[in-house]
């Protein structure tokens, strides 16, 4: 006889269960269609990715990841978002590296107005990897200036 593999899902949230079991039926799963009761856009997007990442449901991680880059394109004044990076940043990098991307994205796209908020220099603080993968994506954005620069010299 086989081993039955068998996924907990009593932590999970209902409307995070929801959506497993709507993809797995082949529903589509967009961003602005998402309501979630007492259960922030970014938090949804968040465990939905970490819930596919655990039962290892490549499609819905990669669907829960652009949706989450959505999201927190357009809400990334509240502060949930900053509430989000130290969850984000607090689990096993292995199961959030696109979420983590999509963190640094947003920051690097927003560094003017962040920069100018008391808190995103604490964040910076208390997650130091976060700075420092905005500082390597900022390096890379110079290098790229740098060779555009030098081949408009030309």
């Amino acid at each position: 006889m086989g081993t039955i593999n068998m996924i907990d899902l009593s932590e999970e949230s209902l409307p995070v269960v929801q959506a497993m079991m709507t993809f797995l039926c082949g529903g589509a799963l967009k961003a602005k269609d998402v309501k979630s009761d007492n259960h922030s856009q970014l938090n949804f997007w968040v465990d939905l990715h970490s819930l596919a990442h655990r039962t290892m449901i490549n499609k819905l991680i990669a669907q829960a990841a652009e949706n989450f880059h959505y999201q927190a394109t357009s809400c990334w004044t509240s502060e949930v978002y900053f509430d989000i990076c130290h969850e984000i940043y607090s689990r096993l990098p292995n199961c959030t590296v696109a979420l983590r991307g999509v963190i640094c994205t947003v920051c690097v796209e927003r560094l003017d107005a962040l920069s100018k908020r008391t808190d995103f220099a604490d964040l910076l603080q208390d997650i130091p990897a976060l700075a420092i993968e905005i500082a390597l994506a900022l390096g890379r954005s110079l290098t790229t200036l740098r060779c555009k620069f030098r081949m408009h010299q030309v």
